[in-house]
C-alpha cells in the first residue's frame, strides 16, 4: 500500500521519534578503556631489590624490561593510585635511573651512563 502524500517534515519527525540515535548521530559516549600503563595502581616495597621491583612492573605493564649492568639498587616506596608507568619512572628517577624504550623493550639505565648506551 503506497504512503499517502505527506509533508517531508512529518516523515523526518517520525524518523526522529523512532530512531533518534541515527538521526542525531549519537554514539557510544563511554570513555576509551585505559591501557595497563594508564590504569591507577598502588604499590609498596620495603628494601626490595630493584630487580624484583622491575619484575613486578614488567608483569603489571606486560612489557619486557632489561636492567643494564650497574643499575642495581634497593627500593623502599609506597605509592597509591598512580599509573603504573608513572610509578615506575618515579621509582627509577628517585634512584638516579631512567627508563628508555627501544623497539618495544624498556631499559633501566643509570642517568650518568645513559648517553653512552647504544
Amino acid at each position: 500500500m503506497p504512503l499517502p502524500d505527506t509533508q517531508p517534515w512529518i516523515l523526518a519527525l517520525l524518523l526522529l521519534l523512532v530512531c533518534p540515535a541515527v538521526v542525531c548521530g549519537e554514539r557510544d559516549t563511554a570513555p576509551p578503556a585505559k591501557t595497563r600503563a594508564e590504569t591507577p595502581i598502588s604499590v609498596e616495597f620495603d628494601d626490595a631489590s630493584l630487580s624484583s621491583v622491575v619484575k613486578t612492573f614488567s608483569k603489571i605493564l606486560d612489557k619486557n624490561i632489561v636492567i643494564v649492568d650497574g643499575a642495581e639498587r634497593t627500593v623502599t616506596v609506597h605509592l597509591h593510585e598512580v599509573s603504573a608507568l608513572i610509578a615506575l619512572r618515579s621509582i627509577l628517577r628517585s634512584k638516579g635511573l631512567l627508563l628508555r624504550e627501544d623497539a618495544g623493550i624498556y631499559y633501566v639505565l643509570d642517568q650518568q651512563k645513559a648517553a653512552s648506551f647504544p
